[in-house]
């Protein structure tokens, strides 16, 4: 039962854009007396106010793990999903520099890109094919903006034109397109709240 459980926390803490863990259970007889209690040494981390489906219908988490579930077991080798959701929750989570946090998902971004491209090439190429095969609209400006910013990040630990103000906007772009990586290639077809948007409700297909 706990693996189970463990497995659920992945797509539970990408729904809410956190990390969540179970930190213990109580085991109970016959009668309803209980007879054990277990305690994980589990990590926690602060709550993290970006979530992916939103907390406050009960109703669209639920259809959210249904249907990202039975992927996310299929497909969880192929793209080392537990890692790659753990960096996914570190590059939202608060109380680190933003370039820290950009340059987390942007690195996020090239590693499921040569996952599903499996092609050893330059990151423009590989990010160009994933998108265009999980039906993921971008335009060529869209690809450039992707490219210069990993590569500011990876090469400088800096936005462009930081002094600007623009990070912030760059920031958000590169987690959506992370988030709707992740939403398509765990097959959910649902509302998501769009980060790029000021969190509106979108629908996601």
């Amino acid at each position: 039962m706990t693996p189970l459980i463990d497995t659920l926390c992945k797509p539970l803490s990408l729904a809410r854009g956190t990390k969540i863990n179970w930190i213990y259970y109580d085991g109970y007889d016959s009668l309803g007396n209980k007879i054990l209690s277990f305690h994980k040494n589990s990590i926690a981390w602060r709550y993290a106010g970006l979530p992916l489906i939103d907390p406050r219908n009960p109703n669209e988490t639920d259809s959210f793990v249904t249907q990202a579930y039975p992927s996310y077991v299929s497909i969880q080798d192929k793209y080392s999903l537990g890692k790659g959701i753990e960096a996914y929750l570190d590059a939202k989570r608060e109380g680190v520099y933003l370039e820290t946090r950009a340059l987390v998902a942007s690195v996020l971004l090239e590693f499921l890109s040569d996952k599903y491209t499996k092609k050893d090439r330059n990151i423009k190429a590989n990010l160009e094919t994933m998108l265009k095969g999980l039906s993921i609209s971008t335009s060529d400006a869209d690809l450039v903006r992707l490219t210069n910013i990993r590569n500011s990040l990876a090469h400088t630990a800096s936005f462009i034109n930081n002094i600007s103000g623009e990070h912030v906007q760059d920031y958000l772009f590169l987690i959506g397109i992370l988030d709707r990586v992740f939403m398509k290639i765990l097959h959910y077809n649902g509302v998501f709240l769009d980060i790029t948007n000021k969190f509106k409700r979108v629908m996601v297909y």
